[in-house]
């Protein structure tokens, strides 16, 4: 896998200098991306933060270590997810895309996210 040279997104802190991020399949800065949900899962003891709250869980061990899962929809709804996978002293990102958001009754993507919880 090629390594990402996180020096270049550095931004001293200041939000207002910070990185937008895109939708991997629309790549347009002007299609908003929320956050729908966050989760780490640390050897199969699951913390879950969603529009519904907070949730608490186990199942299976998916992989070793812990990994934190934030899922996205940009408002076209495209979803997609980072992943950081922290095992055998590395950090690993990686993103995959996800089944488009449900429509509501209007036919227009339903945004459940964090921020409009």
């Amino acid at each position: 896998m090629p390594e990402l040279d996180t020096r270049s997104l550095l931004d001293g802190g200041d939000l207002e200098e910070a990185h937008t991020l895109l939708c991997p399949e629309c790549e347009d800065a002007f299609d908003y991306v929320h956050p729908v949900c966050v989760e780490v899962d640390r050897g199969g003891d699951v913390v879950n933060v969603d529009a519904e709250g907070v949730g608490f869980g186990t199942r299976p061990r998916t992989a070793r270590g812990v990994v934190i899962r934030v899922d996205f929809v940009c408002e076209r709804g495209h979803q997609f997810a980072l992943r950081f996978h922290f095992g055998k002293g590395r950090t690993f990102l990686g993103a995959s895309t996800q089944r488009p958001a449900p429509l509501n009754e209007h036919g227009a993507p339903d945004l459940r996210t964090i921020r409009r919880a």
